[in-house]
Parts: structure tokens; C-alpha cells; sequence
């Protein structure tokens, strides 16, 4: 476990860039055909969370079961890589000498395969580029900052809902019918908002009004309605919540 924890000065470092030590080598004992290898021991990450509506705190990650690693450079007799790899119950892999940069992600289920992008919020991190030696131990540690998805809330005014009913978002495919008891969440860039026009109203079908959604966001989008015309209103807010930038 020596080489899995950093010392309290180099967390607080790694809050703040993300970053690979590459100065900390060690010989290690490998066998015949592992000569051109190397061992790679994967340092604690910290994933930056809102312990309430102003304050910035980090959280340190030391459960990676949920995450899938993958490895991107080139080694030294393999030529380009780009594969996913495992580590020990000690944060540790042996991998081929080279130049390489590693990506860490819980977007996808590595059991399952189902997509989080939608259902909670995920994170993905990438490691500066770093080079192992055959024979040598490389720190390398990934900083996930803030979730790559975000979070959509819907609040309906009285203009609105008396004209309005089965607000939904819609992107790539996939749609979100409001009200919903679950929390929603969207990748960023465009969302379709859509709304059917209630019985009786003098107004049509709403279809093709675009919302922009960013990373790390909780989104509040409030609606409201122009009474003579049905023209919907959106008024979009991003806030500091829970674990939304």
C-alpha cells in the first residue's frame, strides 16, 4: 500500500491539477518474459463535490470497482496502445514500458454495460502523459473534477400549466416526461423541450423550443407562458447543488 497513498501535502496538490508523478521509480521483481515491463500504482483521486450552496470541498475516491481504466500511448515494443486495463486490489497494474496517458470512467457499468449519462451522475478523468521504464514503479494519479452530465429540474408557472400539460426533454433518442418523482439528468449541450397542448386551450402543441445544458450543472427551467399567444417563456438557472457545479 506504499505507493497507493500520497502524503497530506500532495493531496491537497492534486485538488488543484490534475497531475502525474514521474520522479518516484523503484525496482520491482518481474519475470523473464515481463523484461520490458514496468508496474503503474494508481494514486487516490478526488472528485470536487458542494458540501452546501457556496463551499467547495473534494472527496476522495478509494473505491475504483466502478470505474473502467484505459490505457492510450505507446510502448515500447507494441508500438500504439489503447486498451482497458486492471488493477489490483492495491491499485497496482504491470504494463509495457512506454509513453502513455491513463483515462478513468464510471459512465458505463464494467459488469452491466448500461449508461449513466442519464440515470446519475458520472465522472471521467484523464492523467497527465507519463513514461514508465522496464523494471520501475510509476505513480500516476487522476483528478475527476466535476460530473460530465447534468442535473434538469422542471418548475411550471400558472401561465404555463393552465395551457400546458407532459412537458418533455428530448436528446439523442432519449426522452423525460415531467412531472417525474426520479431525478433527471442529460449530457450537456442541446435538449428538445416539448409540451402538448391541454383540452380546451387556445393553443397548439409546442415542439422545438432548444435548451443548452452544461457539464457539472444543476439546471432549473422555469416555464412560463404568454397568456394570448401560448408562446412558451423558458427562463434557465444553473445552481450549486449537491454534487453540481
Amino acid at each position: 500500500m506504499r505507493h497507493n497513498i500520497f502524503d497530506k501535502f500532495f493531496v491537497a496538490l492534486l485538488t488543484l491539477v490534475l497531475m502525474v508523478t514521474g520522479c518516484q521509480q523503484e525496482d520491482i521483481q518481474l519475470s523473464g518474459e515481463q523484461n520490458v515491463k514496468g508496474r503503474i500504482v494508481l494514486s487516490l483521486s478526488d472528485i470536487e463535490i458542494y458540501v452546501d450552496a457556496q463551499t467547495r470541498t473534494t472527496q476522495t475516491l478509494n473505491d475504483f470497482s466502478g470505474y473502467t481504466f484505459t490505457l492510450n500511448g505507446v510502448g515500447v515494443e507494441s508500438g500504439n496502445i489503447s486498451q482497458e486495463i486492471t488493477f489490483d486490489a492495491n491499485g497496482t497494474a504491470i504494463i509495457e514500458a512506454g509513453t502513455y496517458t491513463l483515462m478513468a470512467s464510471n459512465r458505463y457499468d464494467p459488469i452491466t454495460g448500461s449508461d449513466k449519462a442519464y440515470t446519475a451522475p458520472y465522472w471521467e478523468g484523464t492523467s497527465s502523459q507519463f513514461t514508465l521504464s522496464a523494471g520501475t514503479t510509476e505513480p500516476v494519479s487522476i483528478i475527476m473534477g466535476k460530473p460530465q452530465n447534468a442535473k434538469v429540474s422542471i418548475v411550471q408557472n400558472t401561465s404555463f400549466s393552465t395551457l400546458y400539460q407532459s412537458v418533455t426533454l428530448t436528446q439523442n433518442g432519449h426522452s423525460v416526461t415531467f412531472p417525474t418523482d426520479d431525478d433527471v439528468y442529460f449530457l450537456p449541450g442541446s435538449v428538445t423541450l416539448s409540451a402538448t397542448a391541454k383540452l380546451g386551450s387556445h393553443v397548439t402543441d409546442m415542439t422545438s423550443v432548444s435548451i443548452t445544458l452544461e457539464r457539472g450543472t444543476h439546471h432549473t427551467i422555469t416555464l412560463s407562458a404568454n397568456s394570448v399567444t401560448g408562446e412558451i417563456i423558458p427562463v434557465v438557472s444553473g445552481t450549486h447543488t449537491g454534487t453540481f457545479d
